[in-house]
């Protein structure tokens, strides 16, 4: 039985744009909606160590969701955990369809709900997605201790799986598509210095392969010169980028030419009134969890503003 109710805002994703936009919410007495996506806490939850958050030397994503979680939590606000499936934004009242058959319709809507990872499309990929195949590193990742394991990827999310890999005591081969890796992270000396390192860069990866319950190798091809190379592996760790969780508003909120939420400059307001964007559904330049955590306040501000018509400024 499908259930239906109201709720003056909601906010989709608990990630860090979703959660500071619930915690400056909770806090104006907004009393926010948060639907969290499955899992909760987004794709933070990949990351095992963030170094550049102020104020904190170090901490695992996981570890930051769930303070930023027990902090919204001190404050009045309800978290669902469910998928938003379809949404008709076209009226005054919003309304969200959820995966649990939740009806959902509302005064003013955040949207936060980031990206997902993009996937290796090449033969045989499909085939071992979880079995072989991974979108993040697991926290304890011992069972690759003196195996062989591939990264796929150059970025900033590529080296910190490979360094995590390497510090359990992996041998790491790295398969770049650019001429060079594109990382910015400082533990990208490490990953290029260490012994069990190696990186491979303009390859593309053309094949991988197994037996039916893992992965035993995966075949890569030189961009420049066509020769491919079969390497022996135990995983393959693939961190090639993410794209924004748009595919429900188009047709409904404008998009842009990198697939995300046009908001109007310097606020987070999209093309239509009530609805806001937050993080990477609407951020392709900064992309970071802190830009994303200013996104969301920002968010909950212009939401306060909607809904009350003025922004209160407390003291306590």
């Amino acid at each position: 039985m499908l259930k239906n109710y109201h709720h003056r805002l909601v906010i989709m994703g608990s990630g860090p744009a979703g959660l500071s936009a619930a915690l400056y919410a909770a806090r104006a007495g907004l009393h926010p909606l948060i639907i969290t996506g499955v899992p909760f806490g987004g794709q933070l939850l990949r990351t095992q160590s963030i170094k550049n958050w102020p104020g904190i030397p170090e901490i695992s994503g996981p570890d930051l969701i769930n303070n930023l979680h027990a902090h919204v939590a001190h404050y009045p606000s309800d978290f669902l955990i469910d998928e938003v499936i379809n949404v008709s934004l076209s009226s005054e009242e919003k309304k969200l369809t959820l995966a649990s058959g939740t009806i959902l319709t509302t005064q003013a809507l955040i949207i936060a709900c980031g990206g997902k990872p993009k996937k290796l499309t090449c033969p045989g990929a499909e085939n071992y997605a979880n079995r072989g195949i991974y979108s993040e590193v697991p926290q304890d990742a011992t069972a690759y201790t003196q195996k062989k394991v591939v990264v796929v990827g150059g970025g900033n999310s590529a080296i910190t799986f490979a360094a995590h890999l390497l510090k359990i005591g992996a041998h790491v081969t790295i398969i770049q598509s650019l001429d060079s890796l594109t990382a910015t992270d400082p533990l990208t000396h490490t990953v290029r210095t260490h012994p069990h390192a190696t990186i491979l860069c303009h390859r593309s990866v053309h094949m991988v392969a197994g037996t039916i319950a893992n992965v035993t190798e995966i075949t890569v091809q030189h961009i420049g010169t066509q020769e491919y190379t079969t390497l022996p592996t135990e995983a393959i760790f693939v961190a090639i980028g993410s794209g924004p969780n748009t595919e429900l508003f188009k047709g409904q909120l404008d998009i842009n030419t990198h697939n995300r939420l046009v908001i109007q400059p310097g606020t987070s307001l999209t093309s239509m009134p009530g609805i806001f964007a937050a993080g990477d559904i609407c951020d392709s330049r900064y992309r970071h969890a802190i830009t994303s955590a200013g996104q969301g306040c920002m968010a909950a501000l212009d939401a306060e503003l909607y809904l009350n018509g003025k922004v209160v400024v407390r003291f306590y």
